[in-house]
């Protein structure tokens, strides 16, 4: 998956778990060389470099919940795999009212040959006055991980209908989760988030965007794949959504 949505959900995660029991603990990924958190001018402007001190000076603040926000949709899946192309960010609800959030920006440090991230915090105008709410899609997943299984197996493409059913496995419960990015999420929440890691396959060269819908198309079953696929998108998005922020 997405090192940039990775790190937007632990983040969120973590964020969330320290509203509860008030410690942010957060491990800074190998390919990640730096992280700075740059907030609105308020009567200073703060910029803090580690998570810790992020979620310190937002309860400082009087932050009362924190979400995770991603497009449930994309234009252009081919690059969803990349950095800066998935519109993702943190949302922050404050006790007085206001309501901002975070984008990050990934730069590649060449010297350390690891990732520089900035993340800025903005201003919502006019938000909405409802908190968000995110469902459990865990038989939409399932069956968006069916469909496209069957459609890699019809089209030759074995390897990732193995991919996909491992996913599907990881969600019903009968294969264990490999992904342990964020061990402390709930049983239900960690299967989707697992899942999703796992089914995550949209990318560049070498992904199911690359050669797949031309076996696809020789078999005469592009419009299959461009309705799986997108739908599997979306309920990747989904369960993250839910994964991380209802917890």
């Amino acid at each position: 998956m997405n090192g940039e949505i990775i790190e937007l959900c632990a983040l969120t995660a973590n964020a969330r778990c320290a509203l509860k029991n008030g410690v942010m603990n957060h491990t800074i990924r190998e390919y990640i060389n730096s992280e700075r958190f740059v907030f609105l001018p308020r009567k200073i402007k703060v910029i803090e470099d580690s998570a810790e001190k992020w979620f310190v000076q937002l309860k400082r603040l009087g932050v009362a919940d924190v979400f995770m926000l991603l497009p449930q949709t994309a234009k252009n899946r081919e690059r969803s795999g990349f950095v800066n192309t998935n519109g993702g960010c943190i949302l922050c609800l404050f006790d007085s009212g206001e309501v901002t959030y975070f984008t990050s920006a990934w730069g590649f440090n060449k010297e350390k040959r690891s990732w520089n991230v900035e993340f800025t915090e903005y201003e919502w105008e006019n938000p909405p006055q409802e908190k968000p709410r995110f469902s459990d899609n865990t038989e939409e997943f399932m069956s968006a991980l069916s469909n496209i299984a069957e459609l890699a197996e019809k089209i030759d493409q074995n390897f990732w209908a193995e991919i996909f059913r491992e996913a599907l496995g990881m969600l019903d419960g009968s294969r264990e989760c490999e992904n342990t990015d964020l061990p402390n999420l709930p049983e239900r929440n960690l299967r989707l988030y697992c899942a999703a890691a796992k089914s995550d396959v949209f990318g560049g060269m070498g992904s199911w965007n690359d050669s797949p819908p031309y076996y696809a198309k020789e078999k005469g079953l592009a419009d299959e794949y461009r309705r799986f696929s997108d739908e599997l998108f979306i309920q990747i998005r989904k369960a993250l959504l839910f994964a991380v922020n209802e917890i």
